[in-house]
């Protein structure tokens, strides 16, 4: 086999072994993404199934009606402080322990204070369920 048939055979077994190595990398970055989708459904699941399980009155609103509903309650000015607080805390107790914050659920924040209302007496309410 002459010098060019040997290099012109290295180029194509070459060729093929990056086709395989290519056809890899997208596999892998389609299981990725597949494990991204299912953590993040996983997650809406969870967090929504604690959002009804504190506020079952929202289970038979339309969609528009949740969505106004959340937008009045959560998504204002009181509503973003509270979460910009809750994020800082994550951020101190993170740099002082080293670990990852684990978020404080709703429950902990009383019902009056969530919903930018006057604060209620509600801290032994969630103990009877």
């Amino acid at each position: 086999m002459s010098t060019l048939q040997n290099l012109n055979s290295k180029i194509e077994k070459a060729q093929a072994e990056m086709k395989q190595k290519e056809n890899y990398l997208k596999e892998l970055k389609q299981k990725q993404k597949d494990a991204e989708k299912k953590q993040r459904n996983h997650r809406l699941c969870k967090r929504m199934g604690h959002f009804e399980k504190l506020m079952p009155d929202t289970i038979p609103l339309t969609d528009e009606q949740f969505y106004s509903f959340l937008e009045k309650a959560v998504a204002n000015d009181y509503g973003k402080r509270t979460l910009a607080n809750i994020i800082a805390q994550g951020e101190k107790s993170q740099a002082s322990t080293g670990e990852t914050p684990q978020p404080k659920p709703a429950a902990d924040v009383p019902v009056g204070n969530r919903l930018g209302q006057p604060q209620a007496d509600q801290t032994k309410r969630s103990e009877g369920n």
